[in-house]
């Protein structure tokens, strides 16, 4: 209580000396002397009065107490209408000795200043209700300035944010062109390395056998090495189906996603000899033919980094078909990484397959998370809402 009480007597004295220092107040002061030695002229003596005793039809001492409206007035427009209501009760004070005392007319003089002192009062309130009112057009000024602000700032805002849409549909749009363009020139390559190159090693194998078996009478070494020739061109034949497969396996074009799935798991596992398995959660379904090879390539990607970097003896890939949704996860127990706050930061360090699989995720419209420690394995986790 003791403290609240000092604080507000504290807030007060800091009032009262910032009043004091404002040169307004001194004008006020001066003011009210003047009108008070005017007032009071007959009782100093000494004071030379140079007003006549009527004025205008009003006499000496009613102009007198009207001019106690000028320090009332100005107070009340520098300090406010509290000040000019405090200015207001000091000039009352200053008025009523000669009113109930001096004045021959006691009842006049109370009447004249209980008019003065009302017209006072009427003027704070007409000053104190033109403050309110400017106050309330600086508010609505303020309101409108901050409102239009805003607007100017939320359509600068909604053209970025429409720049930035557009740039990011030009990007998405570049990148399955892009990505469209690759498909199609790995089809093609893989369509002619099976109809073109394949058929001619083919060809050539069975010229190879057909030379070998009319030509009985070939010398034992001659025959030995065309014999390692054919097993050669064989697995040259071997490679390039191989190749072929990797470039666009036709199993999923043919079959589906799941089975080319299949498919590229077991040849993970033969060629990197790694524990690996395809589990399957949901009910099964079929995508289009565009977004079953994106799912395919970034399993593929997936595992050809885990055949390539994690050094791990065991790998699952999990599709699970959720409604209106589709999870891929790929797990390894390999070595792991650190792995950096944002994807595409690992370009810059050449980096690029989960690059290209953030990519392609994108263009299904999901999204890719990354979560490896090292010596804990990785898992790559794939949602996309389709």
């Amino acid at each position: 209580m003791e403290g609240d009480l000092s604080r507000m007597l504290s807030r007060w004295l800091k009032r009262v000396k910032a009043v004091i220092r404002n040169p307004h107040f001194w004008v006020i002061l001066v003011l009210l002397v003047s009108c008070t030695i005017h007032h009071y002229h007959d009782q100093i003596g000494f004071v030379t009065i140079l007003c006549p005793d009527l004025l205008f039809g009003l006499t000496r001492h009613t102009v007198d107490r009207i001019f106690y409206l000028v320090p009332i007035i100005y107070a009340s427009y520098i300090f406010s209408p509290a000040g000019g209501l405090a200015t207001t009760f000091v000039a009352l004070l200053l008025m009523l000795p000669r009113a109930l005392f001096f004045s021959p007319s006691p009842s006049d003089a109370l009447s004249e200043t209980g008019v003065v002192i009302l017209v006072a009062v009427l003027v704070n309130l007409w000053l104190r209700a033109r403050a309110k009112q400017r106050m309330e057009e600086n508010l609505r000024f303020y309101v409108q300035q901050v409102t239009k602000a805003q607007e100017e700032e939320r359509l600068r805002i909604a053209r970025e944010l429409r720049a930035t849409q557009r740039m990011e549909e030009n990007l998405r749009f570049y990148v399955q062109q892009v990505t469209k363009a690759q498909e199609e020139e790995r089809l093609r390559i893989a369509r002619d390395l099976h109809d073109s190159t394949a058929q001619s090693l083919i060809a050539l194998l069975h010229q190879l056998e057909n030379l070998l078996y009319s030509k009985a009478k070939l010398p034992v070494g001659e025959a030995r090495e065309l014999w390692v020739l054919h097993e050669r061109i064989k697995d040259i034949l071997q490679e390039v189906r191989h190749l072929g497969r990797d470039l666009r396996p036709s199993i999923l074009d043919d079959v589906g996603l799941l089975a080319a799935l299949r498919w590229a798991v077991r040849e993970f596992k033969t060629e990197h000899s790694v524990a690996a398995n395809l589990r399957v959660q949901g009910d099964e379904r079929r995508f289009s033919q565009e977004v079953e090879l994106m799912l395919f390539r970034i399993v593929q990607e997936a595992l050809s980094n885990i055949g390539r970097h994690s050094q791990a003896s065991k790998a699952e890939v999990l599709i699970r078909f959720e409604e209106g949704k589709t999870a891929v996860i790929i797990k390894d127990d390999g070595i792991g990484f650190q792995p950096p706050d944002k994807i595409g930061d690992l370009s810059r360090s050449g980096k690029l397959g989960l690059v290209g699989m953030q990519e392609r995720v994108r263009l299904l419209g999901g999204s890719l998370e990354v979560k490896s420690e090292p010596g804990k394995g990785t898992t790559v986790i794939v949602e996309a809402p389709i």
